[in-house]
């Protein structure tokens, strides 16, 4: 086999056979692939790339990146159409790698992938990759790694003020509680723009004459990563109108 170049895309690279290219756009597919490396040659077409936003347990069921890679037999896909696709998990990403037309040029698709370089980015900032809590119908929040976390599952019956959220520390020295208000007008303490916590680290949002709180409670001793990833957390809540009264 003639090696030809190397492609680099996102931390990705590897060596295109004698005859390849990589097309300056993605073949067209019935949905999005995720963003990566593509590579052609006649009718076979080869796109690896990597899942950004994956849940931590998720991305474990992955099985690691194999010694040598094997094209699985042809299937139906909603996305690709016929062809053949590939996940595992390498340096920390989600990967899979999208085959059509393969099995025509099954040892020059191998040895493409088995040419794969990975490059270790580092992992998106929070809350990408935290689960999320829902309470009522449409609310979320997202839970940082190892906390614990109480949602109201059923508003309607609950009279205001309620707690919508309580989400604790491995050791309960940091607590974020959201709680929804009486409706009211926006006001200095429910504002529509970005929370902004003050000094006692209280925040308040206002929307459509709804108000919730945030209140983050902390005791001697809390770190200050717990303290900085509760006001993550109450940043990454979401609020709507469906299921409220």
């Amino acid at each position: 086999m003639h090696l030809v170049k190397l492609a680099l895309f996102a931390g990705f690279s590897w060596t295109l056979p004698a005859g390849w290219q990589s097309p300056p756009e993605p073949p067209p597919l019935r949905c999005p692939a995720p963003p990566g490396l593509v590579a052609a040659s006649g009718a076979t077409v080869v796109m690896v790339g990597s899942t950004a936003d994956i849940e931590p347990r998720d991305l474990a069921r992955l099985p690691e990146r194999p010694e040598h890679f094997r094209l699985p037999p042809d299937q139906q896909f909603a996305c690709l159409g016929l062809g053949a696709v590939l996940a595992w998990q390498e340096q920390g990403r989600a990967l899979s790698a999208w085959v059509r037309g393969g099995h025509q040029r099954r040892d020059e698709v191998e040895a493409l992938l088995d040419s794969l370089v990975v490059e270790r980015v580092p992992p998106p900032p929070p809350p990408a990759g935290w689960r999320t809590a829902f309470s009522g119908t449409a609310d979320s929040i997202r839970v940082p790694p190892g906390w614990s976390v109480r949602a109201l599952r059923v508003q309607r019956g609950v009279a205001r003020p309620r707690v919508l959220y309580r989400l604790a520390n491995r050791d309960g020295s940091v607590i974020l509680r959201v709680r929804e208000h009486r409706r009211g007008p926006v006001s200095t303490a429910f504002a529509r723009g970005p929370l902004e916590f003050d000094a006692r680290r209280r925040a308040g949002l206002g929307f459509r004459g709804y108000r919730v709180s945030f209140r983050i409670f902390s005791r001697a001793g809390a770190s200050g990563r717990d303290l900085a990833w509760a006001e993550v957390a109450a940043r990454s809540a979401g609020f709507s109108p469906i299921g409220r009264e």
